[in-house]
């Protein structure tokens, strides 16, 4: 049981009663609250960094710019090509040939002037006609020579300059001799043999010039 044994005024004038108990012991009941008391001092900032927040969505894509009347840099010139060749057989070959004038009626090409062609000389026996009209060998035994590439269609001519050390020499097929005999050879000489053909190799008529000195 408690008894009121005194009273006490607050400082706000609350008049609040002590009570004892049954063994003298003081007892204060509650009164009001009091009045908040003034806010603390602001703590020290933290050096710990929080944790980094998530990214946020991308925003939309803004509109084009106009485009720029501002011309870009002018690019590196390039380098200088190679100087030309020239071939100052060129002018003298359209002029042999007479390329760009009018020719006789009648006459595809009109030849103004003298004209050259390549000497080819056989490493073998083959005589190639793809690639020109004019060949030589040296023959140091008996041989059988060939033909090959024979234009067809139209008549070709081509000739054979021999310097014969040795040896006898059989022709490809088809080769006619004036009176069907064929010329006889001295060795060591230089023989030049003259082929025709104008029905694309079946025939060659031969012509010989023979026993030159060497």
């Amino acid at each position: 049981m408690t008894n009121p044994i005194l009273q006490v005024t607050t400082t706000d004038g609350q008049v609040l009663p002590v009570l004892g108990d049954a063994q003298g012991r003081v007892l204060v009941t509650g009164g009001n609250v009091g009045p908040t008391g003034p806010t603390g001092a602001t703590g020290a900032a933290s050096t710990v960094p929080g944790p980094t927040g998530p990214t946020g969505a991308t925003g939309a894509t803004g509109p084009a710019g106009a485009a720029s009347t501002v011309p870009g840099p002018t690019g590196p010139t390039g380098a200088t090509g190679a100087a030309g060749i020239h071939d100052p057989n060129a002018s003298y070959q359209m002029l042999a040939l007479g390329i760009g004038q009018a020719p006789a009626a009648g006459i595809e090409l009109d030849l103004a002037g003298s004209y050259a062609q390549t000497v080819n000389a056989l490493s073998a026996l083959n005589i190639d006609c793809s690639i020109g009209n004019y060949f030589t060998k040296t023959i140091d035994s008996s041989v059988s020579i060939t033909v090959s590439n024979v234009p067809v269609s139209r008549t070709f001519t081509f000739a054979i300059h021999i310097l014969h050390n040795s040896g006898s020499i059989t022709w490809f097929s088809g080769v006619r001799w004036p009176k069907n005999t064929a010329p006889t050879l001295t060795t060591s000489r230089q023989h030049t043999f003259i082929f025709t053909t104008h029905d694309g190799g079946s025939n060659w008529f031969g012509a010989a010039l023979v026993d030159y000195t060497t």
